[in-house]
């Protein structure tokens, strides 16, 4: 039987690292066979030839139509990514017998992590595994940021003599999950090592926060993966503690990032050039205006806030999202700025605040129409709008309510939302901290869920005043002044009577033909447009 003959596309470190004879050398040396949990794993079709120092895997199930073009392709991509070992190099196997071609690679053997991590030493395992765990996370997190996903399970990656931690999967995928996958690898590993306790999963979750931030993650998206881990399943006891303890560091590490990186705040001279701003007044009085999503409708806002003045109203709160979907946001930034009511900090607020690099990145996390309207409005907004909305507060409140954009059960408590299938688990939370009532926004539609002695939590039918005493605890939507979505256009608000426990739901007119012009002849999306006629 004649030799097969080798062609070596490249390596991963762009040099020359291996010759063909050394190839087929190894070639000769029996097959390993893969089995799960073992050293070696690996897809089926897959043949596996190891000698002391490297490993030869050959797909023997190729059905690449050009077998050259498909092998320079993953090199490409491997060499941008260098997240594989560097001497890693791609060959073309032709077999002089039946003239079939397969692809392979050659690579110096390393220690896969899944039999490398019961090895190590019980006392040093939480400190050498959380170093191990915090390379993980950068490479991943360096792939990520390049469009690419790795397979976090722990057979995928291995360790050279020197401790060096390399990708040792062939297959790499494209496109953004949204860090679906990180999340579901980090239950696994919650799960499945019993030496992850609530302190070494803590530093786990600081780790993976730092990691993403080194490799130019915003905020945005790091609380997105946050948002995801609060979705994976873990057992109650050890594995549930520690899953509590990784997201909470993890949390707080990129929360304590975010506010030493903002790029200005609102009480600095460069601010306070061009935007008055006015000192908040307190929320204690009587009567308490409850605004949400203005989304840079600036007609509809003024129309508000001319209500109020008119009737002797000049406490209020703003429960995010001032900016987005609509053509005035600096309009919006500086009538509330110098308002003098509590503004607080919605998901538009935080994408259009972002640093233009952050903002790159973070971008895949919003809507096509709304990464539109960020870009059309970042033009629009100095140094000072995007300062104000940077340092916006994430809450407000008083002893017995709480005003958030999102949801409270969200620990970024501004992209979650309170509907249907939520309501249950946010009326418990504020049950959890004793809070009665919580204002929201987000959902852009008005009402009430409320939790009743003696009956079961449910919605309530919105009135133009609600008695807000029946319930030991409520989420209350005062709906949209920029953009309504329970199909009645206008501009909605809400006021809460303090002294009485009662809420009044207000819808008025305004000038929606200059706010409508205003988005046609800047080429808006038709269907924001739509959607602001309509209220749908």
């Amino acid at each position: 039987m004649a030799p097969p003959k080798i062609e070596i596309i490249g390596t991963v470190a762009g040099e020359l690292a291996y010759h063909a004879d050394q190839i087929v050398g190894l070639l000769s040396v029996e097959r390993t066979t893969l089995e799960h949990g073992e050293q070696f794993t690996g897809r089926p079709g897959t043949a596996l030839h190891v000698s002391g120092r490297d490993v030869v895997k050959l797909r023997l199930d190729a059905t690449q139509i050009n077998p050259r073009v498909w092998l320079q392709r993953t090199l490409d991509v491997e060499q941008v990514l260098q997240v594989h070992h560097p001497l890693k190099t791609w060959f073309l196997l032709r077999n002089p017998d039946d003239r079939r071609f397969l692809t392979g690679n050659i690579c110096p053997l390393l220690a896969p992590l899944h039999t490398f991590l019961p090895r190590i030493e019980p006392a040093k395992l939480k400190t050498q595994g959380v170093a191990i765990y915090k390379t993980l996370f950068h490479t991943y997190f360096r792939a990520y940021a390049a469009g690419w996903r790795l397979d976090l399970g722990l057979s995928n990656f291995g360790l050279d003599q020197q401790g060096k931690l390399y990708y040792l999967d062939d297959d790499i995928y494209s496109g953004n999950d949204g860090f679906t996958d990180f999340a579901h690898m980090v239950g696994v590993y919650v799960r499945s090592q019993s030496w992850l306790d609530a302190e070494a999963a803590s530093a786990l979750g600081q780790a993976a926060a730092g990691a993403a931030a080194q490799e130019g993650f915003s905020v945005l998206e790091c609380l997105a993966v946050s948002e995801r881990l609060t979705a994976v399943f873990v057992p109650e006891g050890r594995a549930s503690a520690a899953m509590g303890a990784f997201v909470q560091a993890f949390v707080a590490s990129v929360k304590s990032s975010w506010q030493t990186a903002r790029p200005v705040h609102p009480q600095s001279p460069e601010t306070q050039a061009g935007l008055r701003i006015a000192e908040p007044r307190g929320l204690s009085g009587r009567y308490v205006a409850i605004l949400s999503d203005v989304h840079a409708n600036y007609p509809a806002l003024r129309a508000v806030m001319d209500f109020l003045a008119s009737r002797r109203i000049r406490g209020g709160v703003v429960i995010g999202d001032v900016v987005g979907y609509g053509p005035h946001p600096a309009q919006c930034v500086e009538l509330l700025a110098e308002s003098g009511f509590v503004c607080i900090k919605g998901n538009h607020d935080e994408a259009m605040a972002l640093p233009e690099s952050a903002w790159r990145t973070a971008r895949s996390m919003m809507s096509r129409d709304a990464r539109w309207v960020v870009e059309w409005s970042r033009p629009m907004l100095g140094a000072a709008h995007l300062g104000w909305l940077s340092a916006l507060p994430l809450t407000a409140g008083d002893e017995d309510w709480v005003a958030l954009h999102g949801a409270p059960v969200d620990p970024q408590v501004i992209h979650g939302y309170v509907y249907e299938m939520t309501f249950g688990a946010n009326l418990d939370e504020l049950k959890r901290r004793a809070v009665r009532f919580c204002f929201h926004g987000h959902t852009h539609l008005r009402g009430i869920y409320g939790r009743v002695r003696g009956r079961p939590d449910g919605f309530c039918k919105i009135e133009s005043a609600v008695g807000l005493h029946v319930f030991s605890q409520a989420l209350i939507c005062s709906g949209a002044v920029g953009q309504p979505r329970d199909g009645r256009p206008g501009a909605q608000f809400g006021i809460f009577d303090r002294k009485n426990e009662s809420m009044t739901f207000h819808c008025i007119a305004y000038d929606m033909a200059r706010t409508v012009y205003d988005m046609e002849s800047q080429g808006f999306p038709v269907s924001l447009v739509r959607r602001l006629v309509t209220g749908l």
